[in-house]
């Protein structure tokens, strides 16, 4: 689901482009609905970590990666269809889960 979102997010965003050079699902079926179905698959994505995060067969450690995605997720739903995702966000996005990553295997590795 994460990769079909992101797929479906990269669509619509050069879906102006792609119209003129490549078809595609975006330019097939449009860009709203298919900004539509980007923001469905995403709550159901939010939905499906939620429940297995609860459920446990999520390990507690990763939840923050999922905190970490949650401000490019919320992101999706309240941009227009001819808006690209904010740079910031995602390079914020990418050093933080970075941080948090370093920060998991420095403590696995003073832990072992």
């Amino acid at each position: 689901l994460s990769s079909l979102s992101a797929q479906l997010e990269q669509q619509v965003a050069d879906n102006e482009l792609d119209a003129k050079t490549e078809p595609n699902f975006t330019t097939w079926l449009g860009p709203r609905r298919t900004l539509g179905l980007l923001r469905g698959v995403t709550a159901v994505l939010v939905l499906l970590a939620l429940l297995l995060a609860i459920e446990g067969t999520i390990p507690p450690y990763l939840i923050p990666f999922g905190l970490i995605a949650t401000p490019m997720l919320i992101h999706r739903f309240v941009r227009g269809p001819g808006q690209r995702k904010a740079n910031i966000l995602t390079i914020g996005t990418l050093v933080a889960g970075l941080l948090y990553a370093a920060l998991v295997l420095s403590v696995s590795v003073l832990v072992a």
